[in-house]
């Protein structure tokens, strides 16, 4: 299926019993979902659950035809592990991976051009973050710091590790700016030297960071 709308946004906000998904695989010792090569877009909650009732998906393959993952889409998938992420993923939105807490590593695609609020919130063991979006904007909303994109993130965790891919130019203004009560884990970052930017507030509020390695282009004298 190349397209398809999953109920309504009403009946997927305010009306969570009618949501698609509800208690799926809650016997089974995984559930792996699997995208086919003509899909375009993750519809909007399409596996978001309340928590009595969420879908126990543990494995996503996200295949590379995909542009847009929808708000709330994997909302409350809270057995979700792995994640093979396609490599044109352009939009990552609002709430796509809310509360998907046994979720370890992440990958932002090259292509990726926006990151909605609250994407990664409450991704309390979230390991290791693959940046690799050459330039992008991440949702920001400074008078309301609860709605940002990481979070809680590795609240859980012993260490919280990013690393920047080689064909980055900017780190977004508030990529990881959190409120203090809920800040992004955050211990190790890994910038290369093609970064050309760091905005503002980007890394606000990351109170566990220890390890910044900031790599800069070497000087006329030690080039070979």
């Amino acid at each position: 299926i190349s397209e398809c709308l999953v109920g309504s946004e009403m009946c997927i906000r305010d009306r969570m019993y009618m949501n698609v998904f509800l208690n799926a695989g809650k016997f089974s010792d995984s559930l792996k979902v699997t995208f086919g090569p003509n899909v375009e877009k993750v519809p909007k909650g399409m596996f978001e659950a309340r928590e009595s009732e969420y879908a126990h998906v543990t494995e996503i393959v996200l295949s590379d035809s995909i542009k847009n993952i929808g708000d709330w889409a994997f909302a409350n998938c809270y057995d979700l592990q792995n994640v093979t992420w396609g490599k044109n993923i352009e939009r990552i939105e609002s709430e796509a991976f809310r509360n998907c807490t046994k979720l370890q590593s992440i990958t932002i695609p090259e292509g990726t051009e926006y990151i909605g609020l609250n994407a990664f919130k409450g991704c309390k063991y979230l390991k290791q973050i693959n940046f690799n979006a050459k330039k992008c904007k991440a949702f920001m909303m400074r008078s309301s710091m609860d709605e940002h994109v990481f979070v809680d993130a590795g609240k859980y965790s012993s260490s919280l590790k990013v690393i920047f891919g080689n064909k980055v130019e900017v780190v977004p203004a508030s990529l990881f700016e959190a409120p203090e009560s809920a800040y992004a884990h955050i211990t190790e970052v890994i910038i290369p030297k093609n970064v050309k930017e760091i905005g503002a507030f980007a890394f606000n509020n990351c109170k566990d960071l220890k390890n910044c390695l900031l790599y800069t282009s070497p000087s006329p004298r030690d080039t070979r």
